[in-house]
């Protein structure tokens, strides 16, 4: 084979930059076999791809078309103005892939968790009657599974069967006949304790991680909904948030908390009383309570008219 060595241009002299045409009709004509560096005759060898690139390159597509998805979801979800439009774009999403039955909820009767509470189910009336009935998470054996781990819950997990005690046990087996063998895990970042219960359920677990991530999407955005939408005077003054909060979380004493605020005892007791009347609480444990399902635990209250304490 024919190696040439390539000069740079700036080195060359000028009667080798001006004699291109010589250059040219001296340089040895390759057939296409010898530029390759093959003799005549021999076969062109097949191109190889590197071992597991075709997998990889099926998995990133895979992966992108499952974002796609995702994302085509979640504006659909986005666009959902009131919480039964969500629920029903959930429904129809996880319909199409693969999961005749679906039941997102909150675990507890729904006054229990007032505005947080959510509750979306395709199972129809009698199967719903099978939920109402052991709604309560510490009589749900499905309930229990999720709030003891993040992982997935197989419904005909034998193991998991043998340790539920006899009523529980029915009722996952008429659970089971009604709709057939499911999959139920625990939202995540759900304040109140909620989960996802998916039938049938499918072989592989990426399909189970991209439907409870759509469920989880779909809950939070319901629950944003929920909300309360409070007038400008509903809103606590940034005094009766610190109280409130200094009281409650922070554990301080009526004393402290005047202290640490730099008013009266008798000042902090007045602002807890209107903080908790803004509320609609009848104790400072409720008006937290009141607060998170606001969305004011975590703000610093509004101004107030100015004032001398």
């Amino acid at each position: 084979m024919l190696q040439f060595n390539v000069v740079p241009a700036e080195v060359l002299p000028l009667k080798c930059l001006t004699s291109g045409a010589h250059l040219m009709q001296s340089t040895p004509q390759l057939t296409p076999d010898e530029a390759g560096g093959r003799s005549k005759g021999e076969e062109t060898p097949e191109r190889t791809e590197a071992p597991g690139a075709l997998e990889k390159a099926q998995a990133l597509i895979s992966e992108t078309q499952t974002q796609s998805a995702f994302e085509a979801f979640a504006d659909e979800c986005d666009r959902a103005r009131t919480p039964n439009a969500a629920g029903r774009t959930l429904v129809q999403a996880l319909r199409r892939a693969g999961f005749d039955y679906v039941a997102l909820m909150t675990h507890g009767a729904p006054d229990q968790w007032g505005s947080l509470s959510v509750e979306v189910h395709n199972w129809g009336e009698e199967r719903a009657d099978l939920l109402a009935e052991r709604r309560a998470s510490q009589r749900n054996p499905l309930f229990q599974a999720a709030e003891a781990s993040d992982a997935a819950f197989f419904w005909s997990d034998d193991s998991a069967k043998a340790r539920l005690d006899a009523p529980a046990r029915r009722w996952l087996e008429d659970v089971e006949a009604a709709i057939g063998r499911g999959v139920t895990q625990r939202v995540r970042g759900a304040i109140a304790p909620s989960s996802c219960s998916l039938a049938p359920a499918p072989a592989e677990a990426a399909q189970i991680a991209r439907a409870m991530r759509m469920a989880a999407y779909a809950f939070h955005h319901i629950v944003a909904l929920q909300r309360p939408k409070l007038a400008q005077t509903e809103l606590l003054t940034q005094r009766e948030h610190e109280c409130l909060t200094l009281a409650t979380l922070g554990g301080l004493r009526p004393r402290e908390v005047a202290k640490a605020l730099g008013v009266r005892v008798t000042t902090v007791r007045s602002l807890r009383q209107s903080a908790c009347s803004r509320l609609g609480a009848r104790s400072q444990e409720e008006a937290v309570w009141r607060m998170l399902e606001t969305g004011q635990l975590f703000s610093r209250g509004r101004l107030g008219r100015p004032r001398s304490w």
